[in-house]
């Protein structure tokens, strides 16, 4: 038999099924074959499609219920490993209003680390591509902003023989009188990688947003 007539005989045989279980429907529910007969054809027309297309709707269901669940399972472990850091957070507030690389917060600088470390050891994968993209931005733009810090910042101080206060860093101030230039291209790199690190903390906060459960 020609690929045509395959085609043919199974087109028939389709139509032969569809056909044998719309009578079965107008047969075993007398209300279904009613509204058929009070409808004429459109009334058999509408039957067949919804019986043709009853198995299409529910796997499509079937599909956004279980994309829906990844989708929540993919959101609660972003949130899981950003903690506490939010749009709303004193955390990100601080890194967007009040980051000062002459006097930045140790605090901060450790959180930063903190996560990057914890980071490099979850293994969980997230399986939505946009937001798994969104993580893979934020966590590249952490490790870069927190090796910029630890290779350009020390505890805070005002020059030689002052009293350092631990709770802060500062590109070394001797810099800016022995090497004017390293302490210049230390502070636009720091500020650039803080710049990355908002923008794509910002970015993935708007799509946690999109894909929050309902």
């Amino acid at each position: 038999m020609s690929k045509l007539g395959q085609l043919a005989s199974r087109v028939t045989n389709w139509g032969a099924a569809v056909g044998g279980i719309v009578g079965l429907v107008a047969v075993f529910f007398p209300e279904v074959r009613q509204w058929m007969v009070a409808h004429g054809l459109l009334g058999w027309i509408v039957a067949t499609a919804a019986i043709i297309l009853l198995p299409v709707i529910s796997s499509i269901e079937t599909h956004v219920r279980v994309r829906a669940k990844s989708d929540a399972k993919d959101h609660g472990l972003v949130k899981d490993r950003l903690a506490e850091w939010s749009v709303d957070s004193e955390f990100f507030t601080y890194l967007v209003e009040h980051a000062d690389h002459n006097h930045f917060s140790a605090a901060a600088a450790h959180q930063i680390e903190d996560r990057v470390r914890a980071w490099s050891l979850d293994q969980r994968s997230i399986s939505y591509r946009k937001l798994r993209s969104s993580w893979n931005d934020v966590d590249s733009a952490a490790q870069a902003y927190s090796g910029a810090i630890l290779e350009n910042m020390w505890t805070w101080d005002t020059g030689p023989r002052t009293k350092p206060d631990p709770e802060f860093l500062r590109v070394p101030v001797e810099w800016q009188s022995a090497d004017l230039r390293r302490y210049d291209a230390a502070h636009k790199l720091l500020s650039e990688r803080r710049s990355a690190f908002v923008t794509a903390l910002r970015d993935l906060f708007k799509v946690l947003h999109d894909v929050a459960p309902l």
